[in-house]
C-alpha cells in the first residue's frame, strides 16, 4: 500500500500540471491586463446589421452569416464573450458614435470616421456595384447619372462623396433589400451597394430587370472593406480583437469565407423570361398585376413576418410571375376560410400551397404540383395514438377553417370539430389538451412547434390510403382566368432542377427532407451516433418482399426502398433475421430489434407499436382452382374455408378486418396452394406479388388469381411507440424517396404476370438464351462500371494533387512577399507595388503619397528589454497600421524598425493629417513590458517624373527632417 501511494502522488501532480495547462491554452492569446480588463468589463457588446446577407443576418430568429461565425470563432480564440446587438445599419453606426455599444460589425474604414472608432485589419472586402434596370441603356461613367436618382444605404461610407457630385439626387433606404426592390420598380434610377447583398435579394424576390451596370469608384473608394470598429477609448478591445483575428489560421479564413461567399454568383441574377404568344402578351399587358393570398402563419411555406410576405409558396410564385412578366401583390390579413371566398367572387387570383378538392374544383383550375408533402395526426403526447380515421370517433378534432381535410372531419357525425384560424391555434389546442388532435402537414407542425416553443405534441401516421398518403400542393388559379393557368404552368414547366432545388433547399430543407437527401436535426444526428446501427427485423423468407440468403445478403422490394433509406440519410443498419411477421413483432417489442421492415395497418393494433406512413401498396387477391367463381368480396363466401400463411403480415390484417371469417394457417405459401389444389380449403389469400412469385414459380396450372379483396395492402415501417425520435426520423427518410425510385423497385421486384398455361418447353428455352444475354450483359456492366470508379478514383486523386498544389504554391507565394514578423508586405512586394503604381500614374495621373515610419530609440528598446519585446513592439505596431489604413492602401516593413505605406488618391496634406494620426494611435498605445514607443514619420507624394528612388530618397529626408526636429513628429516634403 505504501509503495503505491508513493507512486500514486506523483502521478496525480503531473495531471493536475497538464490540467492546468490545458485550461490556460486559450487564456494564454492574453497578456494579463487585457484577462483582468474582460473579466471586469464583461461580454463585449456588438451592433451587427439584420439584413446584410450573406455577412450578417437574421434567420428563424437567430444571427447567422459570415460575422457570425467569425464572432465565435474570436471567442474560441481569445476566450472571450459578446453580447450581439441587432439592428438596421445607421443606427449600429450612431450606438458606435454615441458610445451605447462596444464594437461594431461590417464597418469601413474612412477618415471621417476615425474620430469614433478605432479599425481592426478588414476581414473581408466585397466589390460595391452599380445595379440599374436592363433597359437603362450603357454606362460609361456616374456623368450618365446627372438628373437621376440614386439609392444607397442610409448614412453608407461614400454618402459624402456621392452627395457632392453635381446633378445626382441620392436617395437613402433603411436596408439593401429595399434599394434593391427600389431599382427594379422603378422608384430609383440606380443603386449602389455590395455585390454579394444585392445578388441575394434580387434572386430572392425574382428581380430578373436588373443588371450590374459596372463598378462603382469615386475618390479613391471601390472595394467596400469589412472591419471591426472600436470606441477610441477601448484600445484594449481593439487590440483583443486584432489579436484574435491575427490568430485565426489561413485554413479558417479560407473555410469561413467559402462557406458564406462561394455560393453567391453573378450568374444567379441573370434569368431569362420565356418566350410568350402575342395572346400570352397581350394578357399580361392587361392584367400585370396577380393577386396572390398571403397568410399568416403557415410555415415556411406561405407566411407574413413583420408586415413581410415570404416562405416558399411566396418566393415560388414571384419567380414564376417574374418569368413570364408579371408582378405580384400579396394579399394579407385574412383567414384560409376567407382567402377561399375572395377566391369565389373574384378578389383574389391565386391561391398558392392548395390541395385539389371537389369543392375547390368547382372554382378553381390547379397546375401540376410543385411539392408533396407528408400529413400526420398531432396530438397530447400522453394520449394513445390514432392511426386510423376511426380512431377519431368520439374525439375532438382541431382544424383549420376551410382546410383541406376539414369538410370531411365536419361531415362526421361522431367526431366533433373545432374550426380553428390556423394551423398555430389547432397545434396550441391539442398541447394545452382542449382538443383531442389535429391532422396536418408534418413540416408545417414541425416547424411551428418548434419555432414556438408548442409542448408536449407527439405525431403519429394514419394508416389510411386518404390520409396516410403525401399531399401535393398546387396552385390554384381563379376558374374564369384559363390564360392565367397557362402561363403559370408554363413557367413552372421551364424551372430548372437546379432551381427547384435551391427554392426547396431555401425553406423547406429547413424542417423538411428534399428529395434525394434527409436532414436531419442534432437530435437525431447524437442519436445516430450513440448506436453502432440500427436494427432491423427482417423476415428470412418473403419474396418478393424480402430474403435473407444463407451468407446474410438482404434481397427484395423492401430490401432495395431501406438501401435507398440508407444512401439519403446516412444510416447503419444490421439486421436481425426473423422466421415470420410475428416472431418480429415479438422482437420489437422485447426490444431485440428498432423497426420492422415491413409492417401492416391492422384495426386494434398493439398500443406498444407504431407504423410509419406507408411507402408501398399492393392489392389483396385470393387464389382458387380454375373453376371456382371470381371473388371481390369476402361475405360471398361466408361458409368457406381459405388459407393465409401462418404467422405472416397478411394473417393478422385478415383476421382483423375480416373476423367473421374462416381462417387456415399454412407454414407456407405452396402448402397452403397445394390445400386449394386438394379442395382442403376454397382459397388461398395473400397480396398480388407475394401470390404471383409464387405460382408463376412453382408452374400450378390448375391454380388462378379468382378474387381480389376491396382492401389494399399498405407497407409500413413498425417502430416502439415510445421511440418517437426514430418514428420522425424514419418517416423523413422515406419523403427522400422519389416516386421515379419507387417505380424502378416496385418495376425490377413487384410487377407479376399471371398468364394461362403456355408451352413450357419453349419458354424454358428462351428463358436460357435470355438468361445468357442478360448475364453477359451484366458481367459487361460490372467491368465497365469498375472501370469508371478506377478512372474516377484517378481523376478524384488527380484534383486532390492539383488542389494541394495549389495550395502550397499561393502559400510559397504568400511566404515570397510577406514578412514573417509583421505579416505586413516585404521589401521585395513593396518595390513591385511602387513600379504598379508609378507606372499607372504616369497613364492615368492618378495620385498617391508615401509615408515613411520609423521607431523611435528602437535600440534602446531591444538592449533594454531584448528582441522578443522588440518583436512584440514591430507587430503590435503592424496591428495599428492595418487597422487604421484604407483597404487598398500598400503596408510593407521597409526594413529593420522602418515602415512604409504607399496611400492611392491622397495628396501631401491628406497624407500628412493621416500619418500624424497613425503617429498619436502609436503614442498612445500601451506596448506590453515596453509600455510606450513613438515614431517619426517623413511624408511625400509622387510627382510627373519621379521614380521609386526619388520618391524614396524624398521620404527619407523627410523622415530624417522629423528625427531632427525632436522625433515623435510628421515632417512633409
Amino acid at each position: 500500500m505504501d509503495k503505491c501511494s508513493f507512486l500514486l502522488k506523483p502521478l496525480l501532480a503531473l495531471l493536475l500540471v497538464f490540467t492546468t495547462l490545458a485550461f490556460h491554452v486559450h487564456a494564454s492569446l492574453l497578456n494579463t491586463e487585457e484577462r483582468a480588463f474582460i473579466d471586469k468589463h464583461g461580454p463585449i457588446s456588438l451592433a451587427v446589421m439584420y439584413d446584410f446577407i450573406p455577412f450578417s443576418f437574421v434567420e428563424n430568429g437567430q444571427h447567422t452569416g459570415l460575422v457570425a461565425d467569425l464572432v465565435q470563432l474570436l471567442e474560441n480564440k481569445a476566450d472571450i464573450q459578446f453580447k450581439i446587438e441587432i439592428d438596421e445599419w445607421a443606427n449600429n453606426l450612431r450606438k458606435l458614435e454615441e458610445k451605447q455599444v462596444d464594437a461594431i460589425a461590417d464597418i469601413s474604414y474612412r477618415p471621417n470616421r476615425a474620430h469614433f472608432s478605432l479599425f481592426t485589419t478588414p476581414y473581408f472586402e466585397i466589390p460595391t456595384v452599380i445595379f440599374t434596370r436592363a433597359d437603362f441603356g450603357g454606362y460609361r461613367g456616374l456623368e450618365d447619372f446627372s438628373g437621376k436618382r440614386v439609392g444607397v444605404l442610409n448614412n453608407i461610407f461614400y454618402l459624402d462623396l456621392l452627395q457632392a457630385l453635381p446633378g445626382i439626387e441620392v436617395v437613402e433606404f433603411p436596408d439593401y433589400e429595399h434599394l434593391i426592390k427600389a431599382v427594379a420598380f422603378g422608384s430609383i434610377d440606380a443603386s449602389i451597394q455590395n455585390l454579394t447583398s444585392a445578388q441575394h435579394y434580387a434572386t430572392r424576390h425574382a428581380l430578373t430587370n436588373i443588371r450590374v451596370a459596372g463598378e462603382f469608384r469615386i475618390g479613391g473608394v471601390g472595394r467596400e472593406d469589412l472591419r471591426f470598429g472600436v470606441q477610441p477609448e477601448l484600445v484594449i478591445i481593439h487590440d483583443i480583437l486584432q489579436k484574435a483575428m491575427d490568430a485565426i489560421t489561413p485554413d479558417e479564413w479560407r473555410q469561413l469565407t467559402q462557406r458564406w461567399t462561394d455560393v453567391v454568383t453573378l450568374e444567379r441574377i441573370k434569368q431569362q423570361t420565356l418566350a410568350l404568344t402575342p395572346e400570352e402578351r397581350e394578357y399580361v399587358r392587361q392584367n400585370p398585376v396577380i393577386r396572390v393570398q398571403n397568410e399568416a402563419s403557415f410555415e415556411p411555406y406561405n407566411y407574413n413576418e413583420n408586415g413581410f410576405p415570404t416562405g416558399h409558396s411566396i418566393d415560388l410564385i414571384r419567380l414564376l410571375a417574374a418569368r413570364v412578366g408579371l408582378d405580384v401583390e400579396p394579399v394579407s390579413g385574412h383567414t384560409w376560410s376567407d382567402f377561399m371566398q375572395m377566391m369565389a367572387q373574384g378578389e383574389l387570383d391565386v391561391m398558392m400551397n392548395i390541395a385539389p378538392n371537389e369543392s375547390r374544383q368547382e372554382i378553381m383550375e390547379f397546375t401540376g404540383p410543385y411539392i408533396r408533402l407528408a400529413q400526420a395526426v398531432y396530438q397530447h403526447k400522453d394520449h394513445l395514438p390514432i392511426q386510423r380515421p376511426e380512431d377519431f370517433i368520439g374525439k375532438t378534432l382541431a382544424l383549420p377553417d376551410a382546410f383541406y381535410n376539414y369538410e370531411f372531419f365536419k361531415n362526421q357525425p361522431d367526431i366533433q370539430v373545432i374550426p380553428t384560424e390556423d394551423s398555430i391555434a389547432a397545434l396550441i389546442l391539442v398541447s394545452t389538451q382542449e382538443a383531442d388532435a389535429t391532422l396536418e402537414l408534418l413540416s408545417v407542425a414541425n416547424h411551428l412547434s418548434t419555432k414556438y416553443g408548442i409542448p408536449d405534441l407527439r405525431s403519429n401516421s394514419l394508416q389510411d390510403t386518404r390520409f396516410g398518403r403525401p399531399i401535393p400542393l398546387h396552385i390554384g388559379v381563379r376558374k374564369d382566368e384559363p390564360m392565367l393557368k397557362t402561363l403559370l404552368q408554363k413557367s413552372m414547366d421551364a424551372l430548372t432542377e437546379q432551381e427547384k432545388r435551391e427554392l426547396q433547399e431555401r425553406w423547406i430543407s429547413r424542417t423538411h427532407a428534399s428529395a434525394h437527401h434527409v436532414h436531419l436535426t442534432r437530435e437525431e444526428l447524437e442519436w445516430l451516433d450513440q448506436i453502432p446501427a440500427l436494427r432491423i427485423c427482417a423476415i428470412s423468407e418473403r419474396m418478393p418482399y424480402e430474403r435473407i440468403d444463407q451468407n446474410g445478403q438482404y434481397y427484395g422490394a423492401i430490401a432495395d426502398i431501406i438501401e435507398v433509406l440508407k444512401n439519403n440519410a446516412g444510416l447503419t443498419t444490421r439486421l436481425s433475421r426473423q422466421p415470420h411477421w410475428q416472431a418480429a413483432l415479438d422482437a420489437l417489442e422485447n426490444n431485440l430489434c428498432d423497426f420492422i421492415a415491413n409492417a401492416p395497418s391492422i384495426d386494434g393494433h398493439q398500443p406498444s407499436v407504431s407504423t410509419t406512413s406507408s411507402y408501398y401498396e399492393t392489392p389483396i387477391v385470393i387464389a382458387t382452382r380454375q373453376d371456382a367463381f371470381f371473388i371481390n368480396n369476402l361475405d360471398q363466401t361466408k361458409d368457406q374455408t381459405f388459407a393465409v400463411l401462418a404467422f405472416s403480415e397478411i394473417e393478422a390484417l385478415i383476421r382483423s378486418r375480416f373476423p367473421d371469417t374462416k381462417l387456415v394457417s399454412y407454414p407456407s405459401t405452396e402448402a397452403g396452394l397445394d390445400a386449394v389444389r386438394k379442395y382442403e380449403v376454397f382459397g388461398y389469400i395473400d397480396s398480388l406479388p407475394s401470390l404471383g412469385n409464387t405460382l408463376n414459380r412453382s408452374g400450378r396450372d390448375n391454380l388462378k388469381i379468382g378474387g381480389q379483396l376491396d382492401i389494399a395492402y399498405q407497407f409500413h415501417f413498425a417502430v416502439q411507440s415510445q421511440h418517437q425520435l426514430l418514428l420522425d426520423l424514419l418517416n423523413k427518410a422515406l419523403l427522400s424517396i422519389t416516386d421515379e425510385t419507387k417505380a424502378q423497385i416496385e418495376q425490377r421486384w413487384m410487377q407479376i404476370a399471371i398468364s394461362k398455361p403456355a408451352d413450357y418447353r419453349l419458354i424454358w428455352q428462351i428463358g436460357v438464351v435470355a438468361l445468357l444475354i442478360i448475364i453477359a450483359f451484366i458481367i459487361w456492366n460490372i467491368k465497365l462500371a469498375k472501370l469508371n470508379i478506377r478512372v474516377q478514383r484517378a481523376n478524384t486523386q488527380l484534383l486532390e494533387v492539383q488542389r494541394e498544389l495549389e495550395i502550397k504554391n499561393r502559400q510559397l507565394e504568400q511566404l515570397a512577399i510577406t514578412d514573417r514578423l509583421t505579416r505586413l508586405y516585404n521589401r521585395m512586394r513593396l518595390e513591385k507595388a511602387f513600379e504598379e503604381m508609378i507606372d499607372e500614374s504616369e497613364k492615368t495621373g492618378r495620385i498617391f503619397s508615401v509615408l515613411l515610419m520609423d521607431i523611435d530609440f528602437f535600440k534602446r528598446v531591444n538592449d533594454t528589454y531584448g528582441h522578443l519585446c522588440g518583436d512584440a513592439v514591430l507587430t503590435d505596431i503592424a496591428s495599428i497600421l492595418k487597422g487604421h489604413c484604407s483597404a487598398n492602401a500598400t503596408l510593407a516593413r521597409w526594413g529593420g524598425e522602418e515602415f512604409m505605406v504607399i496611400c492611392p488618391d491622397m495628396t501631401l496634406d491628406e497624407a500628412t493629417t493621416h500619418a500624424d494620426m497613425l503617429r498619436q494611435l502609436i503614442a498612445d498605445h500601451q506596448f506590453p513590458d515596453v509600455g510606450s514607443c513613438t515614431v517619426s514619420i517623413g511624408v511625400t507624394q509622387w510627382q510627373l517624373g519621379d521614380k521609386q528612388k526619388s520618391l524614396t530618397l524624398r521620404a527619407d529626408t523627410a523622415l530624417y527632417h522629423a528625427k531632427e526636429q525632436g522625433r515623435n513628429r510628421v515632417c512633409a516634403l
